[in-house]
């Protein structure tokens, strides 16, 4: 029950994710959602290199992003695993006993000691440990209370089973990233707060599309370039006509489907009614205005120093589609 992380995550063209850049225990189920993450984060940046001539820098920005990340769920899950002892405690039986047993044995030096003696050590000692559970089964005041001591205990690892607020909340920060609001502050383990904030994954909502369809923003997100969502959908096509770059926009309106609103929609994102949230194409949030068209130059400001060379091979004058 211990968690390792690799010293680096890339080495010219090698590149670690899941199990191979992390590992840390079981309590908490992060490591298949880290994994899908760094393949997540990787996906796009291999595109843009292969297809549409990023430099092989823009790899550099995995582990600024995935680092974080992935050492607060290695925190995360070690937490888990000790606090397991609140509910075992009373019988006697804590992973921090075991934890040092384990780390005392190491300490030996068994090398010479046969492999069959130490297995029938570690079973006669597992089976002595196991063996206090009998006690929940007395029908006494005494088991009584043991069995109402770890009930009562056993609210306490919500965390360990619920995590939605780290799989789904956590954020990145990189040169990829606005950093004109700070880092995306971190919110509670269990609970996630859908948030636009730069960094963030674009929360889900149902939207209707030109065509009339009902789809979700998600689906909506560009496989190449960048995707603006906004009620204002005219002014910021507009906006990006008159903007020089290479880098291709599509733009997203928020359209309510029956029952939703554009406020209740433009509230969830934190715009307003004119302002904008520009997402990259693994649906991290890299800007955002709650403001009006005013903050155009802003964005190209922020495009030109941050993403010019992640797309700089699309035609000139830039490339804006909008899905309304």
């Amino acid at each position: 029950m211990t968690k390792q992380i690799a010293d680096r995550f890339r080495r010219g063209p090698l590149l670690l994710i899941g199990d191979a850049a992390h590992r840390f225990p079981h309590t908490g189920g992060f490591g298949l959602n880290s994994g899908v993450q760094d393949a997540h984060n990787l996906a796009w940046k291999l595109a843009a290199i292969l297809d549409h001539g990023a430099p092989e820098a823009l790899l550099d920005t995995y582990e600024i992003e995935r680092r974080p990340v992935v050492t607060r769920f290695a925190e995360q899950s070690t937490h888990n695993h000790f606090q397991l002892d609140e509910v075992t405690a009373e019988l006697g039986i804590t992973n921090r006993s075991l934890h040092r047993a384990t780390e005392l044995i190491g300490k030996l030096g068994l090398d010479r000691v046969p492999a069959a003696a130490i297995a029938w050590t570690a079973d006669a000692l597992t089976t002595a440990q196991t063996s206090r559970t009998r006690r929940l089964l007395r029908h006494g005041a005494g088991g009584r209370r043991l069995r109402q001591q770890m009930a009562d205990a056993i609210p306490g690892q919500e965390e360990h089973f619920v995590a939605s607020g780290l799989e789904f909340g956590y954020s990145y920060a990189s040169s990829l990233i606005d950093t004109a609001e700070g880092h995306c502050p971190d919110g509670d383990v269990g609970l996630y707060h859908p948030t636009t904030h730069p960094g963030a994954r674009l929360p889900h909502r149902r939207i209707l599309r030109a065509d009339g369809i009902e789809s979700s923003t998600h689906a909506a997100i560009a496989p190449r370039g960048l995707t603006l969502f906004t009620a204002d959908p005219v002014g910021w096509t507009e906006a990006l006509a008159h903007m020089p770059t290479t880098v291709p926009f599509t733009v997203v309106a928020l359209t309510p489907t029956p029952g939703d609103t554009v406020a209740a929609l433009t509230d969830m994102f934190e715009i307003g009614d004119h302002g904008a949230v520009v997402v990259r194409p693994d649906g991290h949030v890299v800007w955002r205005t709650r403001s009006d068209l005013t903050s155009a130059d802003h964005l190209h400001r922020f495009i030109q120093r941050a993403w010019a060379q992640v797309y700089p091979n699309t035609r000139a004058g830039g490339e804006q589609r909008c899905s309304r």
